[in-house]
């Protein structure tokens, strides 16, 4: 039975050696039969097709046996690269956790810093902002995460555009815009994000208070 489960298992790997030297196997095996049946136990035909069929049947022997050290030698490969996955997947688990907690160890320092602090992307959309922001905007945090830069900052956002052009071309840009509604005077400066990039990925835009709070106006 252990024989007949190795024939099967190269017959199942398709190996044209193998099928041959079943075939002749089996071949020699029924010639054997038919000696015995037809010469009455004829001794010398005996010894001469079973000297055959015992070399045949060593030479399966010896290709199952190779068939099985293959086999034992690619699973131990595939088990030495799955432990090599698993380790590669622990390793990017682990970044991936040091890079949450970094993220979330910078967002917190942005939100304590009083400036307002945004980066805008390609498409001029709010890809990241401090708390400073929303106090300035008075919108809540869906309202301007990947919002539309006109959309959040309304009507400062045609001054701003030509300056936004400029360090979307690798330019930083430092202009004064008045914030009416905060009566705040603010200094505006957009730092291009990789610096060194002809066309980065986008800018930061800080708003740094120019003069405090501007008194309201007085009505005559």
């Amino acid at each position: 039975m252990h024989l007949l489960a190795r024939i099967m298992l190269l017959l199942s790997r398709r190996s044209v050696k193998t099928v041959l030297s079943l075939v002749l196997t089996l071949t020699l095996g029924l010639t054997v039969i038919a000696t015995i049946y037809f010469t009455l136990f004829d001794l010398q035909w005996l010894a001469f097709l079973g000297g055959i069929l015992f070399a045949a049947v060593l030479s399966m022997a010896s290709q199952a046996s190779k068939a099985e050290w293959l086999i034992i030698r690619r699973n131990t490969q595939l088990e030495r690269a799955r432990e090599e996955v698993k380790l590669e997947v622990s390793k990017a688990k682990i970044a991936e956790d040091a890079m949450r907690a970094y993220e979330s160890r910078a967002r917190m320092v942005r939100d304590e810093v009083p400036v307002p602090i945004l980066f805008i992307d390609r498409d001029l959309r709010i890809q990241e902002h401090n708390k400073a922001v929303r106090e300035l905007t008075g919108l809540p945090q869906e309202r301007i995460d990947h919002q539309l830069l006109r959309d959040v900052l309304g009507s400062h956002y045609m001054k701003m555009l030509p300056h936004c052009r400029e360090a979307l071309a690798g330019g930083r840009e430092e202009y004064l815009l008045d914030w009416p509604s905060q009566q705040h005077l603010f200094k505006v400066r957009h730092v291009p994000h990789p610096p060194w990039e002809s066309h980065p990925l986008g800018f930061y835009m800080l708003l740094l208070p120019e003069q405090g709070l501007r008194p309201a106006p007085v009505d005559n």
